[in-house]
């Protein structure tokens, strides 16, 4: 008997502390939860203005056919029939990083819009880690997100956009049975990060055993990189000046805030860094 009342009165003690402690934690959840909202909104509002920053008097888009021995042939005649329809939805990648991590980003959120459906959209601001303009390293297929404000109004994209942002796994990237219908209700789909993630879309389940059958993911990425990205002349003559300075050596350019070291031949593979 005595026991009986015991635990009664130990329940009639810690209930109420439960109770106490799952409204707590559950306001802690919501306060967190509203400002990770709020946080997200106030990013992409900031994305939204800085539009007009991107400028896109200098980039002028090329036609370019897709094109890749490497890769199977009817992943290949897929692209190309992406390619060749108007898109009425966007993804806009935003690139804020260094070269290398803005380079391998694009190429995933190539792959990216071309299993939503999305026409991908670049938005290349001049940072501190990367200090050139778009059309001053490269020439492409693709449009800088500035080119919206053509045809919308910052309000307009403003109320049909969302934003997302990873630096990690993205899961839903991983697990969704069918990448046309995630966030298919924003016309504008804002995406940051500086990761790569095309080995997460090619492991999907949907598309690992039927669209990426048998694709060799490193053929992939080179075919997006060269279809995206074609070096200027200028590049180009800077490459071809290095060259004939060094000799014949496997180059790497390797681009940080604080500019170029002291570049030294060795007679071995040369990297500048």
């Amino acid at each position: 008997m005595y026991r009986m009342q015991r635990h009664y009165r130990l329940r009639r003690f810690f209930i109420p502390i439960l109770v106490v402690f799952l409204i707590i934690l559950t306001g802690f959840s919501t306060y967190h939860y509203q400002n990770y909202l709020f946080t997200r909104q106030k990013d992409l509002n900031y994305f939204i203005r800085s539009l007009q920053t991107v400028s896109s008097v200098n980039h002028k888009t090329y036609d370019k056919q897709f094109e890749s021995i490497n890769l199977p042939i009817h992943l290949t005649k897929s692209f190309q029939d992406y390619l060749s329809r108007t898109h009425e939805n966007y993804l806009i990648i935003i690139c804020h990083t260094g070269l290398g991590n803005r380079l391998q980003s694009i190429a995933s959120a190539f792959l990216l819009a071309f299993l939503m459906n999305r026409r991908l959209l670049l938005h290349w601001p001049v940072t501190s880690l990367s200090g050139c303009q778009f059309h001053q390293l490269f020439r492409s297929p693709l449009s800088l997100s500035s080119s919206l404000l053509k045809s919308y109004t910052k309000e307009y994209i403003r109320d049909h956009s969302e934003y997302i942002s990873f630096h990690g796994p993205f899961d839903e990237l991983l697990c969704h049975s069918n990448l046309t219908s995630f966030k298919s209700k924003s016309k504008f789909l804002f995406l940051s990060t500086d990761e790569y993630f095309m080995s997460v879309l090619m492991k999907n389940p949907a598309y690992s055993q039927t669209l990426f059958a048998n694709v060799n993911e490193d053929f992939l990425f080179k075919t997006i990189i060269h279809y995206v990205f074609q070096p200027t002349k200028e590049l180009n003559d800077q490459i071809e000046y290095l060259s004939s300075k060094i000799g014949f050596c496997h180059k790497g350019i390797h681009m940080r805030k604080n500019g170029l070291k002291q570049i030294q031949s060795n007679g071995e593979h040369v990297f500048l860094g």
